[in-house]
C-alpha cells in the first residue's frame, strides 16, 4: 500500500468517525473492493504472462534438447560403424597372422627334423 493509498484510509476512516455515516464507509468499501479486483486481474494476467513464458522457454530447450540428441546419435552412430570397421579388420588380421603363424610353424618343424637327420649323420 503506498502512502497515499494509506492516506485516503485514514481520511476515510476518520470521515465515517466524524460523521459521514454509513454511506461514506460504503464508498469507502466499494472503492477498495475496486481496487482489489485490479490488483487481482493484474497479477492474473502477470502470472499469466510469466506462465506462457516458462512455457515458451521449456519447449525450446526442449527443442534444444532434441537436437542434442540427435546429434549424438549420429555422432555415436558413426563410431558404432568406424569400430565395426575396425574389427572387421582385426579378424582379417588375426586370421592371417594365425596362418602365417602355422606356415612358421611347419618351417620350424621341418627346420628341426632336417636338424635331427644331420646330427643322426654326423
Amino acid at each position: 500500500m503506498n502512502d497515499d493509498s494509506f492516506a485516503r484510509l485514514i481520511l476515510q476512516i476518520t470521515g465515517v468517525f466524524v460523521g459521514g455515516g454509513a454511506v461514506q464507509f460504503l464508498i469507502f468499501l466499494l472503492r477498495r473492493r475496486s481496487e482489489l479486483a485490479e490488483l487481482d486481474a493484474k497479477a492474473d494476467a502477470t502470472l499469466l504472462d510469466s506462465a506462457t513464458h516458462l512455457v515458451d522457454r521449456l519447449r525450446a530447450d526442449a527443442d534444444a534438447l532434441r537436437g542434442e540428441v540427435r546429434d549424438l546419435r549420429s555422432e555415436l552412430d558413426l563410431e558404432r560403424q568406424e569400430n565395426a570397421r575396425r574389427l572387421a579388420e582385426s579378424h582379417r588380421l588375426t586370421k592371417r597372422l594365425g596362418s602365417e603363424v602355422a606356415r612358421l610353424k611347419t618351417d620350424l618343424d621341418i627346420a628341426r627334423a632336417h636338424i635331427h637327420d644331420l646330427q643322426q649323420h654326423l
